[in-house]
């Protein structure tokens, strides 16, 4: 028997951006193939797709509230009374050997706004709070176990988008009393005010991990269902090799590309 097709949609000549493609099911393509550049939809579908040689029954309906599929590279997102929709990748390319170079921090950009031009978005800060604060051991041990730390919470939007959360953690030996301890440390974030302060950084170290998402982050990111998260935490390090900030991040996985250029010697 021939495999079924994944999925009945509409044939590629008539789906445009802002289709309803409802009169166009039964000429029917793999979602896989459908550009993921254009908002498209078609109609929520109650009945059994016979036609693949497939019954998907009851739990692969289309138009349960907040239900899901993945296809191909491609986030497939129900909204009841809607339709379906193939969501599109941001096009965001994390340049892991590139986004803390001190030109950029010379130019007055941290790595978040670097990240935005490259990808012709615009971005935006919100949920800012700024605190001091005991460390939780595994950041403190990451510190060299400082008793308090300047704690900067705060959430990355691009074009109204939520794409990750994130907490710095910088000794409260090193920040209070400073920019850095204020809404707006100034261009170049918080990196720049630390090597104005003698601080020169050398070098960063970043562990990445993958896994499903809480319920509060789930919220925050506004994640769909079934969408993980990268947890990223990085330490950046001075000349003298002092721990000088940890900053611990909650990345929305399906926004992201990282990209990374390791040495060969």
């Amino acid at each position: 028997m021939t495999a079924p097709l994944p999925l009945v949609a509409a044939a590629l000549e008539d789906v445009t951006a802002g289709t309803n493609i409802t009169a166009l099911n039964e000429r029917a393509v793999p979602v896989a193939l459908i550009d993921p550049g254009l908002h498209r939809s078609w109609p929520a579908v109650r009945r059994p797709h016979r036609r693949w040689g497939t019954d998907v029954g009851r739990a692969e309906t289309y138009d349960q509230p907040q239900s899901q599929r993945q296809f191909g590279r491609w986030l497939v997102v129900s909204e009841h009374g809607r339709g379906v929709y193939v969501r599109p990748r941001p096009p965001v390319r994390r340049l892991a050997f590139d986004r803390f170079a001190r030109r950029h921090r010379e130019q007055g950009k941290s790595a978040f706004i670097v990240e935005a031009d490259a990808a012709g978005s615009h971005p935006t800060v919100d949920g800012l709070e700024v605190r001091e604060e005991r460390p939780a051991p595994e950041i403190a041990t990451r510190l060299g176990s400082p008793r308090r730390v300047l704690a900067r919470r705060r959430r990355y939007l691009l074009d109204g988008r939520p794409m990750e959360f994130a907490t710095s953690y910088v000794p409260l030996d090193i920040a209070r009393d400073t920019p850095i301890a204020q809404p707006d440390p100034g261009p170049g974030g918080i990196y720049a005010r630390l090597e104005e302060m003698g601080h020169c950084l050398d070098h960063f170290e970043e562990e990445i991990q993958a896994r499903m998402p809480s319920p509060q982050e789930t919220k925050v990111l506004q994640l769909a269902a079934g969408v993980p998260v990268i947890h990223l935490v990085r330490i950046a390090f001075d000349m003298d090799g002092r721990a000088v900030e940890v900053c611990d991040t909650i990345m929305a996985a399906d926004a992201y590309v990282l990209s990374y250029r390791l040495p060969a010697n």
